[in-house]
């Protein structure tokens, strides 16, 4: 293995996770250091949009996995995945906060990032007026404008990175992120990273 595992974040090196993952899975290694490679690599996949590759990953381990609750979380994952390619945002942040508290580190870990990275392609896909109308603001979880402008100020280089690899590899994607960074020149010092919340909105 050439890599600690699991690997304590995703947003480090994802491809470089999921390229482990898919080694791993094809390797003769042994099975304790393959535990939770399903998780691993259906949570990088949906960490960068990538849905067909993540249900590909489902239907390959839903009747090889070792346990009762590694099934439960690749389960959980999936629907996750199956919300997202669905846009469907208020299941994505109902499922999100079940993941995070059911799962151990690392991998409640991965559910924030994958949680962010959501709300970086919901910036990405609808550019600046998600920063400041509905329903943008709600498909992020967002209370209001200043949070949702506040996480786009911490995140402007991954939006910028993140915005120039989606027009090299997709067809549809031609927002222009300026439009969006034009918004955070007038926005105040970020926030701390959000942490989970347990109110009436759901803050991963």
């Amino acid at each position: 293995m050439s890599r600690a595992w699991p690997p304590q974040t995703l947003s480090h090196d994802v491809e470089g996770v999921i390229d482990e993952c898919e080694r791993m899975e094809l390797a003769a290694v042994p099975v304790t250091q393959t535990a939770h490679i399903p998780i691993i690599q259906l949570a990088a996949l949906l960490f960068i949009g990538d849905y067909i590759n993540a249900r590909h990953v489902w239907r390959r381990w839903r009747g090889n996995c070792r346990t009762e609750e590694e099934m439960k979380a690749l389960a959980d994952w999936t629907a996750l995945g199956h919300a997202m390619m669905n846009n469907n945002a208020k299941e994505v942040w109902a499922v999100l906060p079940q993941i995070h508290e059911a799962a151990p580190p690392p991998f409640n870990q991965y559910a924030v990032e994958v949680g962010d990275a959501f709300r970086r392609r919901v910036l990405i896909q609808y550019g600046a007026p998600a920063l400041t109308s509905e329903p943008f603001i709600s498909m992020m979880n967002f209370a209001d404008a200043d949070h949702a402008q506040k996480f786009a100020a911490q995140n402007r280089q991954r939006l910028e990175a993140e915005a120039a690899r989606r027009v090299l590899t997709s067809a549809d994607g031609n927002t222009d992120i300026n439009e969006v960074i034009g918004v955070l020149e007038t926005t105040p010092l970020a926030l701390p990273s959000f942490q989970v919340q347990r109110a009436s909105t759901m803050m991963l």
